[in-house]
């Protein structure tokens, strides 16, 4: 009976989350069988331990054979060497290479002792705590390449010896700080000068911190890392400051010299700063020392105007960027991280790239001067668009019959302002056949900009009234978002049937960018949507949508996605009321004739030209990423009961969408 309840309470005892092994050696198990541990060190990864009785020692000794003692051997030599090899900054070998040199100490912490090998020990045991050093999870020391080593030389010297090092130790970065007295007369200018504009230090605490750390790069001590990148911050600070008055100190021979070392000791402290986080030996000092570099960083010379030029181009890049995925369908939807009052940066100017160089006065041109920023500067406002909407959308509200549709129509009207503002070349209606070749208006890029601002304004414009477009049959006040959707995806329609016949290189490869592809398929559901839920279609709509589907029947040559598409639209077009046949016939014939009406404009594009200018297509990519499409699945979600879900098997089409479109 006794037994029975010692064996009832042993069963009772909770099962172990680590394995044996990981308990034994107090490591981090990952919990997995089996673990990590085990795996990287061949073990055999079980909850518990053996219960085999313990053999003899004599036993044991004849179980070891020669060649595993030799296998063993081998390995404790090769991870010695790793070890020795990796691990110098953490040796007492490596510390003192020099009377001025020294290496950052760890941070303050339970220091690791060095395992000691005997000879008396067994092999077994070297090996396991030579590869815990090496496979340690909570050490970054192995993620580094390049570890820091602290010299000193004169500071006039310093920013030519930034290469010496050690040949021999090639992983090592060596920084050189000016010598001792001469940093005893920066940091006495910085205490008696400059720390009153920003007094984040204690004057006699920085001299013995600065005493501390050159006794230490003397005896060769492992030096505070905080106190290197306090001290080279106020370098910066103290050398941006040197005047005349200064001369009187044989530091520098001239102001200009001192001047000109500021950004090296700047750029120094904040690679310090970046290793100390790295490594974490973080400290109040690199708190002082951002303090500092803050406030140096606002006497850095600004950029040439080239520089600043491009910086204004890339900035407004991504703020356009990031406000029109405020549209896009996903866990983004519905916010945006650049606020336009925290920023204060001009927007590029409208010129070409010849015109940005160096000391450049009033280059920009007016909007009506095609540049090649002209595209550029449009998609920036269509980018202000979005997050118009998106700051009047309320959050989390879907209802399409909330009272934000009268801001809707607001925001549509300004919509197509914005359209009729477009410079004249831009429009679809414009005519280039009488301007002469060297017209900027009539190179290609204006033409490929013309393109896809028009597929990105009309695909923004029916996603904005995408949500009300199927209600319009119920709902007579929904009637202006019908019409102006539909409105919206024609001109897409157009957009691409003009574009096929442009007589220009990007034509050949304007079907497997996907981009595109999810304009002219918006457009294309707008039509479906409209026309299986009207309760009276016409043969014209039934018409404008097999001319849509000759599109996508011509781009699925290059892209398989199109033809699944092309399929799945098909498909829904069938159940609702057109035969099979009539859909297969009516499609194919549309794109023969669209292939017989394109194919002269393509002959005019010699194969060499169109190698030259666009070697695989995707150099115009990037024109085609616009974050304001949504998503397939999405639109699809507008249905509602006017069209019969029965009668289309949207899970296919959702299967052949999973893949989601890139923005253009």
């Amino acid at each position: 009976m006794h037994r029975v309840e010692k064996e009832r309470v042993r069963s009772s005892r909770s099962r172990p989350v680590s394995c044996h092994f990981c308990r034994s050696r107090k490591l981090k198990c990952s919990r997995l069988f089996p673990c990590t541990n085990c795996t990287s060190r061949g073990k055999t990864c079980q909850l518990y331990p053996d219960t085999i009785l313990p053999a003899s020692p004599q036993h044991q000794t004849e179980e070891l054979s020669r060649n595993d003692r030799t296998d063993i051997l081998a390995r404790l030599r090769r991870l010695e060497e790793i070890v020795i090899s990796n691990g110098q900054a953490s040796s007492p070998l490596g510390q003192a290479t020099t009377q001025a040199s020294s290496l950052p100490s760890p941070p303050v912490s339970k220091p690791n002792q060095p395992y000691m090998i005997n000879e008396g020990q067994p092999s077994s045991a070297a090996v396991t705590w030579l590869e815990g050093e090496i496979a340690s999870s909570g050490s970054t020391s192995n993620l580094l390449k390049t570890e820091i080593e602290f010299r000193t030389c004169p500071i006039r010297n310093a920013v030519g010896s930034e290469s010496m090092a050690h040949q021999a130790q090639s992983t090592k970065r060596c920084i050189w700080l000016p010598l001792h007295e001469e940093a005893k007369i920066i940091v006495e200018k910085y205490i008696t000068e400059i720390t009153f504009l920003h007094h984040v230090v204690i004057a006699p605490s920085l001299r013995t911190m600065v005493d501390e750390l050159y006794c230490d790069l003397r005896e060769g001590k492992p030096v505070k890392i905080g106190y290197v990148s306090l001290l080279l911050s106020i370098l910066s600070s103290t050398t941006s400051f040197w005047t005349e008055h200064d001369i009187c100190n044989p530091i520098f021979s001239t102001p200009e010299e001192a001047v000109a070392q500021f950004t090296h000791w700047m750029r120094l402290a904040l690679e310090v700063i970046d290793y100390s986080r790295y490594k974490h030996f973080e400290s109040i000092q690199d708190i002082q020392a951002m303090v500092i570099i803050t406030f140096v960083a606002t006497n850095v010379p600004s950029p040439s105007s080239a520089e600043a030029e491009i910086g204004r181009r890339v900035w407004w890049y991504l703020v356009a960027s990031d406000w029109q995925m405020s549209q896009l369908s996903g866990p983004q939807k519905g916010t945006y991280s650049i606020d336009p009052r925290h920023m204060m940066t001009n927007k590029p100017c409208n010129a070409n790239d010849e015109d940005i160089v160096d000391g450049m006065v009033g280059i920009g041109k007016p909007l009506t001067h095609p540049t090649s920023m002209s595209y550029c500067l449009q998609r920036i406002r269509l980018g202000e668009f979005c997050r118009e909407i998106t700051d009047c959308a309320p959050f989390g509200m879907s209802d399409p019959g909330s009272p934000d549709y009268e801001h809707t129509k607001q925001i549509d009207g300004r919509i197509c302002e914005f359209a009729e503002s477009l410079p004249s070349f831009f429009s679809l209606a414009y005519r280039s056949d009488e301007l002469p070749k060297s017209d900027p208006r009539k190179s290609t890029g204006i033409i490929i900009q013309r393109y896809i601002i028009n597929f990105l304004l009309h695909t923004q414009r029916c996603r904005l009234h995408l949500p009300y477009l199927s209600r319009a049959s119920k709902d007579p006040a929904y009637d202006y978002s019908r019409k102006a959707c539909l409105e919206a995806a024609r001109m897409v329609i157009r957009a691409e049937r003009q574009l096929s016949l442009e007589m220009i290189p990007f034509v050949t490869t304007r079907l497997r960018l996907s981009g595109l592809l999810h304009c002219v398929c918006v457009a294309i559901m707008v039509l479906l949507i409209d026309f299986c839920g009207s309760g009276h279609p016409q043969e014209k709509d039934l018409t404008e949508i097999l001319e849509a589907f000759s599109i996508l029947e011509k781009a699925k040559e290059n892209s398989p996605l199109a033809g699944k598409l092309l399929e799945t639209f098909k498909t829904a077009l069938r159940r609702h009321s057109a035969s099979g046949s009539a859909v297969e016939e009516s499609t194919t014939t549309q794109s023969m004739a669209q292939g017989r009406e394109v194919s002269p404009g393509l002959a005019c594009g010699s194969p060499a030209l169109i190698s030259t200018v666009y070697p695989t297509g995707r150099n115009v990519d990037n024109f085609l990423m616009d974050p304001t499409l949504p998503t397939l699945d999405d639109l699809w979600q507008v249905f509602d009961d006017n069209v019969d879900s029965g009668t289309v098997d949207w899970n296919s089409f959702f299967a052949e969408s999973d893949t989601a479109f890139p923005s253009m």
